[in-house]
């Protein structure tokens, strides 16, 4: 495995675990550095797509007034 790869596995599971434990704006932050740097279009990238759209969810919800999926 690259660092390359390493980086962007670390970036990824940090993301997720931030959104998880209910830290979104950390989630968001590290998100939007993950797709500043253009990677590549694998696991990663697919998993960071997702928590992107659970992220405008999650920040969108109270407007919405939807609790849950």
């Amino acid at each position: 495995m690259s660092s390359e790869e390493n980086n962007q596995e670390v970036m990824t599971s940090t993301a997720e675990a931030a959104f998880e434990q209910g830290n979104v704006e950390k989630a968001r932050v590290i998100v939007e550095r993950f797709m500043q740097l253009s990677p590549q279009k694998d696991q990663f990238y697919c998993r960071m797509k997702i928590l992107s759209a659970k992220i405008i969810y999650a920040e969108n919800a109270d407007k919405n007034g939807v609790v849950r999926i």
